[in-house]
């Protein structure tokens, strides 16, 4: 797998609208670079990140689910994989 820039990963939230209202990568800026991993089958990838509870703007969420979506964001040179496979999803209630 590669990447064409510094960023390995975004992270999206929608609201129960299936409204984007915080991206992590938003006013973020990332190197141009080529890097290139070799993944095992049965290996992951991890990354760590907190988000205050804001949305794009700076301010507070109000209460409610959220759909918490992440995307590897790589290049892909097998066949084999489909890019499906490189996004998690889960619900996350606010209250």
């Amino acid at each position: 797998m590669s990447y064409g820039s510094g960023q390995q990963y975004d992270i999206f939230v929608y609201n129960e609208q299936n409204e984007e209202v915080f991206k992590w990568s938003n006013n973020k800026a990332f190197t141009s670079a080529l890097i290139v991993r070799n993944l095992l089958k049965e290996g992951k990838l991890t990354f760590n990140e907190e988000w205050s509870l804001k949305n794009n703007k700076g301010n507070p969420i109000p209460p409610g689910n959220y759909t918490i979506v992440v995307r590897v964001m790589i290049g892909i040179t097998s066949k084999t994989i489909n890019p499906d496979d490189l996004t998690a999803k889960t619900i996350l209630e606010v209250i």
